[in-house]
C-alpha cells in the first residue's frame, strides 16, 4: 500500500502538577501587528505540559527513524496555549488519491477504535466492505 504522506501524532493529557513544582516563565503581550511585545512579566507556572511534549517528541524521534515519516506531539488545553512539537512528512510521488480515499473512509466507518485506545485495545471487529 503506497501512501501520499504518514504522520504519527501523539496527543497528551495530564492532570496539574503540584505548585511546588511549577517553574519561573515570563510571559509578554503582542502589542501590533509587527510583532512589538510589552515588558516580560515574570510568574510561576506549571510546565509539565512543555516537558511531556518534549519527552514524547523525544521518544517518537528515537523509535521512528526514518525521516520521511511526520511526528506530531500535542497538549490540548482549553485554558492554556502549549506549543507543539513535531516535523512534516515527506510527499510520496506516487500518491494515489483512491488509497488515501480508502484510508479516509476506513476512519470514517471505523473511528471508534482510534479514540481513547487503551494500551492493548480490543479487537474492532473486520473491516467493512462497501
Amino acid at each position: 500500500m503506497v501512501f501520499h504522506m504518514r504522520l504519527f501524532v501523539h496527543l497528551i493529557t495530564s492532570d496539574v502538577s503540584p505548585p511546588t513544582s511549577w517553574r519561573l516563565a515570563s510571559i509578554v503581550e503582542v502589542l501590533d501587528d509587527y510583532g512589538h511585545v510589552s515588558t516580560p512579566e515574570e510568574f510561576y507556572s506549571d510546565m509539565m505540559p512543555s516537558d511531556l511534549l518534549e519527552r514524547s517528541y523525544g521518544r517518537l524521534i528515537a523509535n521512528c527513524p526514518n525521516n520521511h515519516l511526520g511526528l506530531f506531539t500535542a497538549y490540548p488545553s482549553e485554558d492554556q496555549f502549549w506549543i507543539p512539537c513535531g516535523r512534516h512528512a515527506t510527499i510520496n510521488e506516487q500518491l494515489k488519491p483512491n488509497t488515501l480515499y480508502a484510508i479516509y473512509e476506513f476512519f470514517c466507518r471505523n473511528y471508534n477504535c482510534f479514540l481513547d485506545t487503551p494500551a492493548y485495545p480490543p479487537f474492532c471487529g473486520p473491516i467493512k466492505n462497501h
